[in-house]
């Protein structure tokens, strides 16, 4: 346990802790405050997911003899419902930073896990959320992302790049017409982008007013640089007449407005990556 803990905590741990590395936590269990909060995600998360999913399995006779929980995960497709996994049925990309030389295609142990610098599911899974866990024989380490559509995401800004380096080469061969069009697309699907991360799955943005109303709902949150949306604001007023209008004239967009098309880009391009595990202290 750790160390100052309440006893009174510590025996609540201790009536609950079960052999083979779980805690046997029921939906009735009212979880003590006094508990650090990555403990207290740990104890949610067992209470939730991984003891009823443990009981389940002892109970239809699916476990081994001598079971010993070292790594769990909860998976949630993007469609709905969700998976339990536990031990080897964990799936995903494990990035550790260890003390010795590892030849690819090379086995861990559970110990070089204490080195886990962050973990992502693999690529037919990102538009999933997960929390997954694992036991290093010292500590637990907590590792989740509950953003769905990251893989759609990365698609979207990767394709907004593209329209991006178009309407710079638009813009210098002195096409502003299309240089507008084009950035406006690039905008729009980063607009997309950062609404499909933080709400709704990507069937949700389907027409240019929606995505237009849901960012600059963003932008007066303070959720999303204004710059951005200003930008986005003009080019969607200026777009069907540059694009289809006779006789009008447009300028083409600033190296201010591409750079904060790209800064937008790259930011959300960070956003999709994985975080920093938390780190739990021993628990025996």
């Amino acid at each position: 346990m750790m160390e100052g803990m309440q006893a009174s905590v510590q025996a609540w741990l201790s009536e609950r802790q079960r052999p083979g590395n779980w805690l046997d936590v029921t939906p009735e269990d009212e979880i003590p405050p006094e508990l650090p909060d990555w403990m207290r995600t740990f104890v949610h998360m067992q209470q939730i997911c991984f003891a009823p999913e443990i009981r389940r399995r002892r109970d239809a006779g699916e476990l081994p003899d001598g079971f010993l929980l070292w790594g769990a995960q909860l998976i949630q497709p993007h469609e709905g419902g969700r998976i339990i996994r536990l031990n080897e049925e964990v799936r995903g990309v494990p990035y550790l930073r260890l003390g010795r030389d590892v030849e690819k295609g090379g086995g861990v142990t559970i110990g070089d896990l204490d080195g886990l610098e962050y973990f992502d599911l693999n690529d037919d899974e990102l538009d999933s959320g997960h929390f997954t866990m694992f036991w290093t024989g010292l500590r637990w380490i907590l590792t989740f992302d509950f953003r769905s559509g990251r893989a759609k995401c990365v698609s979207l800004i990767e394709k907004s790049m593209k329209f991006l380096a178009a309407s710079k080469l638009s813009a210098s061969n002195g096409l502003a017409e299309p240089a507008i069009d084009t950035l406006h697309t690039a905008c729009e699907l980063l607009a997309k982008s950062r609404l499909i991360l933080t709400h709704a799955p990507a069937h949700k943005w389907r027409s240019h007013g929606s995505i237009n109303s849901a960012i600059n709902r963003e932008g007066r949150l303070g959720n999303i640089d204004s710059s951005f949306v200003d930008l986005f604001n003009k080019l969607c007023n200026i777009r069907s007449n540059a694009k289809y209008a006779t006789g009008y004239e447009v300028d083409p967009p600033s190296q201010e407005e591409f750079d904060v098309t790209e800064g937008v880009a790259l930011g959300l391009r960070l956003a999709v990556q994985k975080h920093k595990p938390i780190e739990g202290a021993i628990v025996e």
